[in-house]
C-alpha cells in the first residue's frame, strides 16, 4: 500500500512538472506570436496596434521558459532584444524612448554574455564564477528597466 501511495505520488509530481514546462512554452510561444504579428503589421503598414501588441508581447517574455540550456537562454534573450528592437524604431513619447534605448542596451549586453560559450562550463547550463556575478548584476538591471519602460508609455498603450 505504501509503494503505491509513493508511485502515486511520483507521478503526479510529473504531471506537475509537465504541465509547468508546457505552460512556459505556451507562454514563449504567444508572446512570439504576437511579436511575428507585430512585424507582419508593420510591413503591412498596419501601425496603429503595433506599440500596444509589442508592449503585450514584452510583458510576456519571460527568461528562461524552455529547459534551461543555453540554446533555449539565448532563444529567449534573442526574443527579448527583437521586441526592444522593434520597439526602438518606433515614434516613442520621451521618456518612454529613453527607458527602451536604456532596456535595449541592457538585453544586448546579456545577449553578448550568454552568446559567448567560454561564459560557460562544458554542459552549457552551468556559469562561469565571472559570468554568473554578471548576470547577477544585469538581471535586477533588466527587471527594473523593463518596469521603467513600461511606466514611462501612456496609460492607452500598457
Amino acid at each position: 500500500m505504501t509503494e503505491t501511495k509513493y508511485i502515486f505520488g511520483i507521478l503526479l509530481l510529473g504531471l506537475a512538472v509537465a504541465a509547468l514546462l508546457v505552460s512556459t512554452v505556451v507562454k514563449r510561444n504567444k508572446c512570439a506570436r504576437l511579436y511575428e504579428q507585430a512585424v507582419l503589421a508593420a510591413q503591412n503598414g498596419k501601425t496603429e496596434d503595433l506599440l500596444a501588441t509589442l508592449v503585450q508581447a514584452e510583458k510576456l517574455w519571460d527568461f528562461n521558459v524552455g529547459n534551461g540550456n543555453l540554446k533555449s537562454n539565448l532563444q529567449d534573450i534573442n526574443l527579448l532584444e527583437s521586441i526592444f528592437r522593434k520597439l526602438n524604431s518606433l515614434p516613442l513619447p520621451g521618456p518612454a524612448r529613453t527607458a527602451c534605448e536604456s532596456t535595449l542596451k541592457l538585453v544586448v549586453e546579456l545577449n553578448s554574455l550568454f552568446s559567448d560559450r567560454s561564459n560557460f562550463g562544458i554542459d552549457g547550463r552551468s556559469m562561469k564564477p565571472e559570468a554568473a556575478r554578471r548576470w547577477a548584476s544585469l538581471k535586477p538591471q533588466l527587471d527594473s528597466a523593463r518596469a521603467e519602460f513600461r511606466s514611462a508609455l501612456p496609460t492607452t498603450t500598457t
